[in-house]
């Protein structure tokens, strides 16, 4: 059988690299109400099959109880230097583990704020409500 050239071999290699990912796998819900957290395949299906168990995620359980959240950090450090990217979730988990450095939010829209006409009365009440609050310079204070 043929070999493939070595550029193409190198080209598949790289690109299985990126297509890794750590995610909850949630199996049975009945028996596993949180999941597993998995190395699998990115092209794999959520509850499919998945290359490496690396934790598991309890919400049931308080939230200082040792139990819920499960994670063996060299395996996960491992995958990550390998090119895997975490899922939201694990990805939140592993910034609370101090793995992962936490993502800056992006910043909010305008479009749930006030209307500029609104935002004029707003700011009228919040001048009279000041100017209400504060006694006329030449009156005596009230005790």
């Amino acid at each position: 059988m043929a070999q493939l050239p070595l550029t193409l071999r190198r080209w598949k290699r790289v690109e299985y690299e990126r297509l890794v990912d750590l995610g909850v796998f949630q199996g049975d819900p009945v028996e596993l109400i949180g999941g597993q957290i998995v190395v699998a395949d990115a092209r794999s299906p959520r509850d499919g099959r998945f290359i490496e168990r690396v934790g598991s995620y309890n919400p049931m359980v308080p939230q200082d109880h040792p139990d819920r959240l499960k994670l063996q950090l060299d395996r996960i450090r491992h995958w990550l230097s390998h090119g895997a990217q975490p899922t939201d979730r694990v990805a939140r988990f592993l910034v609370a583990a101090d793995v992962l450095a936490q993502t800056p939010r992006p910043e909010q829209t305008k479009k749930p704020q006030p209307k500029a006409k609104a935002q004029e009365r707003l700011k009228e009440k919040a001048d009279a409500a000041q100017a209400g609050e504060q006694p006329a310079e030449g009156a005596p204070a009230q005790a």
